[in-house]
């Protein structure tokens, strides 16, 4: 998937960006934040997009740390990710808070 959300001249579609995939930890590390949009994920208010080698994901702002997770809350359900070890987990948590100070632009759909 080719997308350019370079310029404010692009097109930038609900529909693409939904197509896009969750942002594992290396793409967390070493990818470019492109800013973050609101309302336009599905199942998550707001969400970060991050570009790493020509391709185009997302991860949702709204994760909060446990011992060996992290978590997030869908509506009345949440939806977690668990870890191997808490070195893992602090890993990963210590890449999404970089990424979460970095993406500060409002990217408008």
């Amino acid at each position: 998937m080719k997308i350019g959300i370079i310029t404010a001249k692009c097109k930038l579609s609900k529909s693409v960006v939904n197509q896009m995939r969750h942002a594992p930890l290396n793409v967390l590390k070493h990818g470019k934040h492109l800013g973050f949009v609101i309302d336009v994920v599905k199942k998550c208010y707001k969400a970060i997009l991050i570009q790493h080698e020509d391709d185009h994901y997302f991860i949702p702002a709204n994760y909060t740390k446990g011992d060996i997770s992290v978590y997030r809350r869908v509506g009345r359900f949440s939806s977690s990710m668990k870890f191997d070890s808490e070195d893992d987990c602090n890993e990963w948590w210590a890449a999404y808070e970089a990424v979460r100070e970095k993406a500060v632009d409002h990217i408008y759909i």
